[in-house]
């Protein structure tokens, strides 16, 4: 294909002559012949991999302390619950020794926000957790992380030589629980096997059931509803599949079913931890059924756990975007036919295609009932185009047979709809700029930014190249000339060694033009040479014969294929544009294409799934956004929340950080909703704090320390008599005031339960108080000092039965000041 450009100078010169159309070009036409064109190959694309082994669960490992019973112990160390707590916006990742087919999907899904978390594998470091790798040793109302995920609640393994057991000890099971009681910091059992502890009955099937063949529908109850419903399509049920799951029912009333099959089971619950008096200690939600990174019903759960996690405040964000690059625009492609052989090449094939009016027509009519969709408003292609194709001379020669495309409808068509698309230069003659000089790599830069201008392309802009078959990133001499020429951003390959995303989201700047940004695109098997159903099937019959995995025996499994993949590129928030080419738009019975079919199948399965608009960027707007999410990964941003109403950044280098679930107005803010949530993104510079004062994020932790009685309730001025204070959450470490006035010889009985030997002091009624881990509870009145030797009783109407509990700030937390107002949206369920 492509025979004109691969012609001699002597031909191209003839041509320009005749036709009367150099003035096209703003070059020597020496220029434009040195620039051989780039053959297009065929290789298979990504599909979703099969489905991983998915292994069932053990029960518990013997031994393992009772979550309940840890919480509302006197064991339970210091139940702070200060207003003025500060806690580190970051989650922690806690998995048994790092083999679980569900930690890649958990880090997967915080990679691809941009979440920060810490990744703790237990059996590694046996013991380490400790209560200081929490709470900060230095200040404990200071909480290192703002929720936990582990990647089964027991988190069980089998050691070498074999057994089952649990990856921590009672002693940090005891402080992971407690510390989670302290801060109401939520957790998240990825998957579980399902016990009383964890809010269900015992299971059903204690073997588990293997999905495969047998998948679960789970319909949301209307507590998943109000949890998942910002983002997903939650009359949709989601079915389980290729994963061990575990079927039980709710145990009582504490746990609040999410997703339930038709028999009552509780596919995943929140299990709320209160103590006697019915007071909420803290919660965990369970999912009982294995996932991995692939998995649709993880891929579609996923962003709602993590936004549970973090009561719906957190760093980071998830946009969906598909970007589809047509290439070849104004060219021609060869075409593989039905019949042709496996194996052959696919260059010359005999016949090439190029879109006419009427396809364009189609394309427009197809493209705007997209936009009618509520969940592709925005949707539309960009199309990366060879200017040279809109000439006389190429239309006369170009084809097979030659002139074939001489009554060009496509060129007049666009130019009289370029607006219902984007525009973007994939070079003038589709020339291969691997070899390409400085200057012939100009020459082919300004000859389609002419067309671009001709054509009066309104949504284009000379920042953005996609080089022919991803040509030209290693040749100096090109990239001079494409900096200089004002390229900014293009595209690599996914597919190619060292030009895949080196983080979910991020490109690539180019080592010999740093300031050029390469975008990774996703390669697809909808290949560039066919039209038709029956000529991609037929090719792909040859890439993926029978027998072979991914193997599509007709069209339709084809199209079921192709767009799951896709799907999963939406669904997990991959924003990589994706690769077709300008035959993949032709209209193959007037009205559809192959493209066209694709699309709609994965639109069709995504809005199942999910209810969030999909976004059509540019590649302008996506390098804009990768520039920012790799500066954000960078530069050691830290985020704190104090007192549940400020928001302290700081940052190591400039970024731009976003923070979901909240609304700025100030000037360094920049926010918008999307999907019932506000995203704000704040720029920061190097060795900033900003503080940002955020309105009703998270209500107030209710105090955890409760002093209800003394007795007696009285006693003499000289003091030394025995006292006994009642109340609840009382640990090992608290003191005891009377006025101020330290008590001695304190002994915590039980956590409802101290004795003190009273100070001296004089005459008169005093506040006592009890104070542990930065928090104080007082009762006003609660003890009477008495110069003669009559001692009062505690009794109904005492004053020693009345009071109230107030707690007071810790020190340590500094002053950040700042004044800006951050709104949030509905508060996470």
């Amino acid at each position: 294909m492509f025979g004109w450009r691969s012609r001699s100078i002597h031909a191209l010169l003839v041509l320009l002559l005749v036709f009367g159309f150099a003035s096209v070009l703003p070059q020597t036409p020496a220029t434009v012949a040195a620039a051989t064109t780039t053959p297009h190959t065929v290789q298979p694309g990504p599909l979703v991999p099969p489905p991983q082994t998915s292994r069932p669960l053990h029960p518990p490992p013997a031994g393992l302390p009772s979550a309940a019973r840890v919480t509302t112990s006197a064991s339970a160390a210091a139940a702070n619950a200060a207003t003025n707590t500060t806690v580190d916006l970051k989650v922690l990742v806690i998995a048994a020794d790092g083999n679980e087919a569900d930690l890649p999907a958990i880090q997967q899904t915080l990679d691809y926000l941009g979440t920060p978390y810490t990744l703790y594998v237990a059996a590694k470091t046996p013991g380490g957790l400790t209560t200081g790798k929490l709470i900060d040793p230095a200040n404990s109302a200071h909480a290192f992380y703002q929720g936990v995920i582990l990647t089964n609640a027991f988190l069980g393994y089998s050691p070498p030589g074999g057994g089952w057991q649990s990856a921590l000890t009672t002693p940090e099971w005891t402080a992971l629980w407690n510390f989670e009681t302290i801060f109401h910091t939520r957790q998240i059992n990825w998957y579980t096997y399902p016990t009383q502890d964890e809010g269900f009955n015992w299971t059903t099937t204690p073997g588990g059931v293997d999905t495969t063949t047998t998948p679960i529908a789970a319909p949301f109850t209307a507590a998943g509803k109000q949890m998942f419903s910002a983002y997903a399509n939650t009359d949709t049920p989601v079915t389980i599949q290729n994963a061990y799951a575990y079927l039980a029912t709710p145990l009582d009333s504490n746990t609040t079913p999410l997703l339930s099959d038709s028999a009552g089971n509780a596919l995943a619950a929140v299990r709320s931890f209160k103590d006697t008096s019915g007071t909420l200690l803290r919660e965990s939600l369970s999912l009982t059924f294995d996932s991995n990174p692939s998995l649709l019903h993880n891929l579609t759960l996923s962003y709602g756990l993590v936004n549970w996690v973090t009561k719906g405040l957190f760093l980071g964000d998830r946009h969906v975007s598909l970007l589809a690059q047509p290439d070849d625009v104004f060219n021609d492609n060869d075409i593989w036919l039905p019949d042709r052989a496996c194996g052959l090449s696919t260059e010359n094939t005999g016949t090439t295609a190029r879109m006419s009016g009427s396809d364009v027509q189609a394309l427009i009519n197809w493209q705007n009932a997209k936009q009618a969709q509520p969940t592709t408003p925005g949707f539309s292609l960009e199309l990366p185009f060879n200017g040279v194709g809109t000439t006389a001379e190429w239309l006369a020669e170009e084809g097979n047979p030659p002139g074939q495309f001489a009554q060009d409808t496509l060129t007049p068509m666009l130019k009289a709809n370029q607006a219902q698309f984007k525009w973007i230069s994939h070079t003038y003659t589709h020339a291969n700029l691997d070899a390409i000089s400085a200057a012939d790599a100009t020459t082919e830069l300004k000859s389609n930014n002419q067309i671009a201008n001709q054509l009066g392309l309104q949504r284009y802009s000379k920042k953005t190249l996609v080089t022919p078959d991803v040509s030209g990133l290693t040749n100096p001499a090109f990239l001079q000339a494409a900096v200089a020429f004002g390229v900014r951003y293009t595209i690599t390959d996914t597919s190619r060694v060292g030009y895949n995303n080196p983080s979910p989201n991020a490109g690539i700047y180019n080592p010999l033009q740093p300031s050029l940004l390469m975008i990774p695109r996703h390669p697809t098997n909808l290949y560039y040479n066919v039209a038709t159903p029956d000529q991609w099937l037929a090719e792909d019959h040859c890439l993926y014969p029978d027998g072979a995995y991914g193997h599509a025996a007709t069209y339709a499994d084809l199209i079921n294929r192709e767009s799951n993949m896709l799907l999963t590129y939406l669904l997990r928030g991959d924003v990589d544009p994706l690769m077709f080419h300008q035959p993949n738009l032709i209209a193959y019975d007037g009205t559809h294409s192959v493209l066209g079919d694709l699309l709609d199948a994965t639109f069709t399965k995504y809005s199942r799934i999910f209810n969030l608009p999909i976004q059509s960027p540019s590649e302008e707007e996506l390098g804009v956004q990768f520039a920012s999410r790799m500066s954000y990964n960078t530069s050691g941003v830290k985020a704190q929340l104090v007192a549940n109403n400020k928001l302290v950044l700081t940052a190591q280098k400039d970024a731009t950080v976003p923070v979901t679930g909240a609304l700025a107005t100030c000037g360094a803010c920049t926010a918008a909703p999307y999907g019932n949530q506000n995203i704000t993104l704040v720029k920061i510079r190097a060795g900033q704090t900003l503080t940002l004062t955020l309105q009703g994020v998270a209500p107030a932790p209710i105090p955890r320390i409760a002093l209800t009685k003394v007795i007696p309730n009285s006693g003499l001025i000289a003091g030394g008599n025995t006292v006994t204070l009642t109340g609840k959450n009382f640990v090992a470490g608290a003191t005891v005031a009377f006025d101020g006035t330290p008590a001695t010889n304190v002994t915590v009985i039980s956590s409802t339960s101290i004795t003190v030997t009273a100070p001296a002091h004089a005459a008169g009624a005093v506040t006592v108080s009890v104070t542990d881990s930065g928090e104080q509870a007082t009762l006003a009145n609660g003890y009477t000092y008495l110069a003669s030797t009559t001692t009062g009783r505690s009794g109904p109407g005492s004053p020693a039965t009345t009071g109230t509990t107030t707690p007071t700030a810790p020190t340590g937390v500094p002053d950040t000041g700042g004044g800006t107002t951050l709104e949030p949206v509905a508060p996470s369920p």
